[in-house]
């Protein structure tokens, strides 16, 4: 083929796809190798146990609830929730149905992207770029959301296109509509969207009449509106207690953005395909003419630096793992983008393949279920999630029986099948454990993540590590907690504790509630709560004591 190929004749047929045979084979190959590589890698991560349990006593007739005497909303990804209770319902099991959905999404994303792909090298290349990426094989299984961001990512890539080349009402209602499913996968994955998503309701509203377009609004909203809702009037919170837990720490936001920071940089190091791929992508985007790529890039950005504002996570690669699949989905389908063919950059094709086929390769020993590399990086707090867990979760030695015994991988000194169903002790490892204890066993979470009283309050003052946010409690919240009676002292703290208990254990009509959720929602709340906690008692810190991490140490009311 000589002269400029233009994808977009492509797609009017005036130049047919490459139809080499080599190509093609490769293609295949290399859908071949991820879906081994899905086998090989499957985990089920301690997190996912969190929903699972909550499902567990959904089927038992207990509702969505993780502790049996309150309603708290411990996920958050209701739409992942509610599709592992529709899938393990008829098996009452959630190991293997959560790695079924896994592999579900998983294959309709690539699905996806070899239906849709412009050319076959576009395809090839961002096949080459997903096996080689640590953050995208982890998070393919794990009985976390990601594997279904995956696929409504790919959609809403497709459905962003699509609308771009050809405007219409119902095209409008589609995009809402993924927007939505979205939004109650995860609310914060809306972020990418947002800025190629407002321009088309934009551009769609000055086209025509704002009434023909609200109609399709309004529809595609239904499922975003509609959980919403039912979130405020059931749990007493629109926001996930986890949100709350994780967001509502006190600590300063420049120690969150160098935490943030800091999580790039570690990633960069871990798994560096991951980060260097998804920057390069988002640099084509941004400097494209096409006004939607260049807004998914836009949208890439903004999720970065929210991420950053957070201090991320504590995961390698969880949250990198979907904004690449979507930058990876957006080259693929990408019909603008013209190859000069011309001896160097035939060659120069061959190259960049082989540089990632080589990345490939280096990545295989990760796959082999024998090889243990979990660990804790100390000083960043970041973990190798799979590492860790795969020998006590992973499909394939669970599959084969070799699977090292739960008790025996977490160091439990109980067995929680054998606790007493009236146990009630705070435990700061919420996910296993809880899961196959007795359904009335109730645990206080000191990471406050399924605790609405505690995720109130900021976190006690001293060392702290991304997503683990330890909360101070008095013996006389046990004793509250033992009793049913609000027996604490501090008035603030009594106010806190009637305001949660009225909108998580009080009946849904319950007087008083609605103004209960009001107070929780609009903040009135947490500043008493936060009132509460500067009467607290805590010893006077000093850097002296966190040598190694003064820098992520939070001294609260206590400053040196």
């Amino acid at each position: 083929m000589t002269g400029i190929l233009i994808m977009n004749e492509v797609a009017s047929n005036k130049i047919p796809l490459s139809s080499r045979l080599e190509l093609k084979i490769t293609i295949w190959l290399l859908i071949v190798l991820l879906a081994a590589g899905w086998i090989l890698t499957a985990w089920v991560a301690d997190d996912a146990y969190i929903t699972f349990r909550t499902i567990d006593h959904f089927w038992k007739g207990y509702g969505l609830r993780w502790n049996i005497d309150e309603r708290v909303q411990v996920f958050t990804h209701p739409l992942w929730m509610m599709l592992l209770s529709i899938v393990g319902y008829p098996f009452r099991e959630l190991y293997y149905s959560s790695l079924a959905l896994s592999a579900a999404c998983v294959a309709g994303t690539i699905i996806l992207l070899y239906r849709h792909a412009a050319s076959q090298w576009q395809l090839i290349i961002g096949l080459l770029v997903l096996l080689s990426s640590r953050a995208f094989i982890d998070f393919s299984s794990s009985g976390l959301e990601n594997p279904l961001l995956y696929l409504l990512g790919t959609l809403m890539v497709l459905q962003l296109r699509g609308f771009y080349s050809n405007s219409t009402q119902s095209g409008l209602g589609k995009l809402t509509l993924l927007m939505s499913l979205l939004f109650i996968t995860r609310m914060d994955s809306i972020l990418l969207f947002i800025p190629p998503y407002l321009y088309c309701v934009i551009s769609s509203l000055s086209a025509r009449s704002f009434g023909k377009q609200l109609a399709p609004l309004l529809l595609g909203a239904l499922p975003a509106i509609g959980w919403s809702l039912f979130s405020i009037f059931y749990f007493g919170s629109f926001i996930p207690n986890t949100a709350w837990a994780k967001l509502n720490t006190g600590i300063g936001k420049s120690q969150l953005l160098a935490q943030g920071f800091d999580y790039y940089w570690a990633n960069l190091v871990f798994d560096p395909v991951t980060l260097c791929a998804l920057t390069i992508l988002m640099a084509m985007a941004l400097v494209s003419r096409h006004s939607i790529k260049k807004l998914i890039g836009l949208g890439c950005f903004i999720t970065l630096c929210y991420i950053a504002s957070i201090g991320a996570d504590y995961m390698y690669g969880r949250f990198l793992s979907v904004l690449l699949v979507i930058m990876i989905a957006d080259l693929a389908v990408d019909a603008e983008i013209s190859f000069r063919e011309t001896p160097f950059s035939k060659y120069g094709r061959y190259f960049f393949v082989s540089l990632l086929a080589i990345l490939t390769i280096r990545q295989l020993p990760n796959w082999n279920p024998s090889v243990f590399r979990g660990s804790i990086n100390v000083h960043n707090g970041m973990a190798d999630e799979r590492g860790f867990y795969y020998f006590g979760t992973g499909l394939w030695r669970v599959i084969n029986g070799t699977a090292i015994p739960k008790k025996i991988m977490f160091h439990w000194y109980v067995d929680p099948q054998k606790l007493s169903p009236n146990v009630l002790a705070p435990l700061p490892n919420i996910g296993m454990f809880p899961y196959l204890a007795p359904d009335s066993a109730i645990f206080i979470d000191p990471l406050a993540l399924s605790d609405p009283f505690l995720a109130q309050h900021p976190m006690r003052p001293g060392f702290w590590r991304q997503g683990h946010f330890e909360r101070s409690f008095s013996m006389d919240y046990l004793i509250s907690r033992a009793s049913g009676v609000n027996q604490l002292k501090d008035p603030d703290d009594y106010a806190v504790l009637k305001d949660v208990w009225l909108a998580t254990r009080a009946p849904l009509f319950a007087k008083g509630r609605l103004g209960a959720i009001w107070r929780i929602n609009t903040g009135q709340t947490k500043k008493q709560a936060f009132r509460a906690f500067s009467r607290y008692k805590f010893e006077k810190m000093s850097p002296r004591f966190f040598p190694k991490q003064s820098d992520r140490v939070w001294y609260g009311p206590y400053r040196p």
